[in-house]
């Protein structure tokens, strides 16, 4: 066994042995103190260039998609307004033949021209309830023709309101065209359909000629993705947008989402923006879609305009 000698060595040994590592210790650490410091410096920098990186970041991607927002948005504003102005002009007609013995006479004619001429319409035509068909640009039906059985009947009979059919082949245009049709009441009674065709091609040209940088261009889908008006017209009616491109997929839960917004997507290897806005009364959505790094370029153009006034 130790003797109490003995224990007192090795206890005071232990306790010089440890005052001698702390003064090393406290040594090294004042001798490296600036070191220490630097490092402490360059993570902090480092964290801070990490959030100031992501937060620019996350900046430039709202103030671009703002800026295509705000570009879908006035377009979507010229489309609403042109089809309103037309919707008034069919529901003004509706109203004045309702007044009228409805038929192929004079003043039903007349009417009917009116509206050709004040909504640059292709035609303008009533299709009663027996089957009787009225046109204002005097097109002769062929032989069988029912116009109860028509796409632009069947619509307003299943809207009982002014509405949008969908985009269809006209048979007397042979080209795409959508109508505005309304059901006509007398009495309180159902007597048939008034229908005025605008062909697709004017639509396109009147207000669907957005110019969105070099690449872009707009284009009208219906709630369920269907082409309903496209530069490429061979997608029209026949292609779902997100079955057309496979990276669109989810694009119609952001519809369902919100009225107005912004979905990246890449298509053919370029990355792109899509930017969409509700149209009011109906299930169409006006998009433009543009190369990304175009859509940047802009909104940093438009910045540097604001910044200068």
């Amino acid at each position: 066994f130790f003797s109490l000698i003995d224990v007192w060595y090795i206890i005071c040994s232990l306790f010089g042995f440890l005052r001698k590592r702390r003064l090393k210790m406290e040594n090294f650490i004042k001798q490296n103190k600036a070191y220490f410091l630097i490092a402490l410096l360059l993570i902090v920098i480092s964290i801070l260039a990490l959030v100031t990186y992501y937060s620019t970041r996350i900046i430039t991607i709202k103030t671009v998609e703002g800026h295509q927002q705000r570009i879908v948005s006035e377009a979507a504003k010229t489309v609403e307004l042109w089809l309103s102005q037309h919707l008034r002009i069919v529901q003004a007609t509706a109203e004045a033949v309702q007044q009228i013995p409805i038929g192929n006479n004079p003043d039903t004619l007349r009417f009917l021209q009116m509206a050709m001429m004040a909504g640059n319409f292709s035609d303008v035509y009533i299709g009663l309830k027996d089957g009787t068909m009225i046109d204002g640009a005097n097109w002769t039906p062929p032989e069988g023709y029912d116009p109860r059985i028509r796409p632009w009947y069947k619509t307003a009979v299943q809207a009982n309101q002014i509405a949008f059919t969908t985009p269809y082949v006209d048979m007397t245009t042979n080209k795409y065209v959508i109508a505005i049709v309304k059901p006509l009441v007398v009495a309180d009674a159902f007597v048939g359909v008034i229908s005025s065709d605008i062909i697709l091609d004017t639509l396109k040209q009147n207000v669907m000629n957005v110019k969105i940088g070099i690449s872009g261009y707009s284009f009208i889908i219906d709630s369920q993705g269907t082409v309903l008006i496209h530069p490429d017209e061979s997608l029209l009616m026949t292609t779902k947008i997100q079955e057309a491109d496979p990276s669109l997929e989810s694009v119609l839960t952001h519809f369902d989402a919100a009225e107005l917004g912004s979905y990246s997507y890449r298509y053919q290897g370029e990355e792109k923006i899509l930017s969409y806005h509700k149209l009011t009364n109906s299930d169409w959505y006006l998009c433009t879609t543009v190369l990304k790094e175009e859509a940047h370029e802009l909104a940093k153009n438009t910045a540097l305009l604001f910044a200068m006034d």
